[in-house]
């Protein structure tokens, strides 16, 4: 309570439960700086999104009560404080690589804006002119000095998405740039010097793209910290979480029933976090009042075996991640069950009357684990 009264703006009991961890995250969230009436004089958003948008992109990025996730946060965390590191981000398409820049380079508080670009949307020429600008006359078109990407995110944070799609020329120059902080607009030989934070991502195996010459190994090395963002799959027991939460966004009132909630725990979801946000709309928009499980499978295919009965999405995220050969055998899973639920409880007794087992069993897991310790 001292705390409090020190200026605290929540507390927790422990031990610390990743639910209850997000949910004082949230509600900070709408006390603080991500309350969209805050004026701009008194935000830390960067300006270059609107601070509704910006709200959701933290929230889409913070919503995850799994390991991997928790994980993730503190690495975004170290990483977003080490400020001038630069970040090579990797995941599979949708998993939130630009929603993870954007926190990154949030949390960090840099006083620059946040600029991005997809480098396989552009031909050579225009990424680089871009990215680094041109002299009046470089080329055809140039009627005048235009200033790049680098220069315009002077003090914030430059996004290169998709970057083992640049060309090999293009990654030369860029290797550059980060060897020695300067840039020359296309026209010009002069060297200006650039002060933007980068962070790099990529959907592709990084390995597979260099041994295949798609992506030099040396630029690869200039980026000090990778960052992996796992795929939906891996934190199954994430998905009702965000489910619930893009319908609630849909602003329709809608509810997920529990069976049709089943029903998108069984899914793998290949377009990852980005998929289900869009089938969550479609069907927070057509759906009425309610979300049935024929409405989710008039969106999405799962197959047959997958929903006979209910999955837990907890059991169901060790399955997805791992290969069948390294799945944990029953009493692992029993012995970490029984540790998480003394995480919890704090207390043998009640584990042992919570899960139905005998006192003695409970206690001799808890000694195993802490002789292991």
């Amino acid at each position: 309570m001292l705390s409090l009264q020190a200026g605290a703006a929540d507390y927790i009991v422990w031990p610390l439960l990743p639910s209850e961890i997000l949910a004082i995250a949230q509600r900070t969230n709408r006390r603080t700086g991500f309350n969209e009436t805050n004026n701009a004089s008194s935000s830390s958003i960067p300006k270059t999104i609107s601070a509704k948008d910006e709200k959701q992109q933290f929230a889409r990025a913070m919503l995850g009560a799994s390991r991997p996730m928790i994980e993730l946060s503190k690495q975004l965390f170290q990483v977003a404080h080490a400020h001038d590191l630069a970040v090579f981000i990797t995941g599979e398409t949708g998993t939130g690589k630009e929603v993870a820049a954007r926190q990154i380079h949030q949390l960090s508080k840099r006083s620059g804006p946040f600029r991005a670009v997809n480098c396989a949307a552009m031909v050579e020429s225009l990424l680089e002119s871009e990215l680094f600008g041109h002299e009046k006359g470089a080329f055809t078109g140039a009627h005048a000095m235009k200033k790049g990407l680098w220069e315009e995110a002077a003090n914030g944070t430059i996004f290169l998405d998709e970057i083992t799609e640049a060309s090999p020329a293009l990654q030369a120059k860029l290797l550059r740039v980060l060897q020695e902080g300067t840039i020359r607009r296309v026209g010009s030989n002069q060297e200006i010097k650039v002060t933007a934070r980068v962070v790099a991502a990529s959907n592709r195996e990084i390995e597979k793209a260099i041994k295949d010459g798609d992506f030099r190994e040396d630029l690869f090395f200039r980026f000090g910290q990778i960052l992996r963002l796992p795929p939906l799959r891996e934190r199954a027991e994430d998905i009702p979480l965000l489910a619930e939460f893009f319908c609630e966004r849909a602003g329709k009132g809608t509810i997920i029933t529990p069976e049709a909630m089943a029903l998108l725990c069984s899914y793998d979801w290949p377009g990852n976090v980005r998929e289900l946000e869009s089938v969550i709309s479609k069907l927070a928009n057509f759906s009425g009042r309610g979300i049935f499980p024929e409405d989710v499978q008039s969106h999405i295919r799962v197959q047959p075996h997958r929903i006979e009965r209910s999955p837990n999405p907890a059991i169901l995220s060790v399955f997805n991640s791992l290969p069948p050969e390294c799945w944990p055998t029953v009493q692992e899973l029993k012995n970490q069950y029984v540790i998480e639920a003394y995480l919890y409880f704090g207390r043998e007794a009640r584990v042992a009357r919570a899960l139905g087992i005998d006192y003695r069993t409970v206690s001799a897991i808890i000694r195993k684990e802490d002789e292991l310790q």
